[in-house]
């Protein structure tokens, strides 16, 4: 990807070239939208390895997140996570054999972060998300999801 790789927008340096090439175009698409308004945005996360995935869903468990919410259409694998020891090696193993439970594992999906912004700034970036040409935005604990 050109334009806006290794820039300011990503926490750190390979987010934004880590996409799929439809979701690097609407991730630049979206960062002109929100430039042109003002409003602050940082890339936290994009591709993830079987081993990246799985230590981010760890994390929402010890937060008390409902998984079964999240990956709603994952429910066999989900059943395969939770009965298996909560490392990252272990769920890793199970995500790398499974159709892939988050947009997050083939590059069609990022996490915008959302701390010191309004909720209004939020909700606005998320219908500029879907402008830019993602699908869906969904608000989660610290984070803003957007996929294809």
């Amino acid at each position: 990807m050109t334009g806006l790789s290794g820039s300011a927008l990503e926490k750190r340096p390979g987010i934004l070239a880590s996409l799929s090439s439809r979701a690097a175009a609407a991730a630049q698409e979206l960062a002109r939208l929100a430039a042109a308004e003002g409003l602050p945005l940082l890339f936290t996360s994009g591709r993830r390895t079987p081993l990246d995935q799985a230590a981010a869903m760890i994390d929402k468990v010890r937060r008390g997140e409902d998984l079964r919410n999240l990956y709603r259409s994952a429910g066999a694998t989900l059943d395969r996570l939770f009965a298996a020891p909560r490392t990252a090696a272990a769920w890793a193993s199970i995500l790398a054999a499974a159709p892939p439970i988050s947009r997050h594992l083939t590059g069609d999906a990022l996490d915008i972060r959302t701390a010191g912004l309004t909720d209004a700034q939020v909700y606005r970036l998320g219908e500029l998300a879907i402008a830019a040409g993602f699908a869906r935005a969904l608000r989660e604990s610290d984070h803003l999801h957007v996929q294809l």
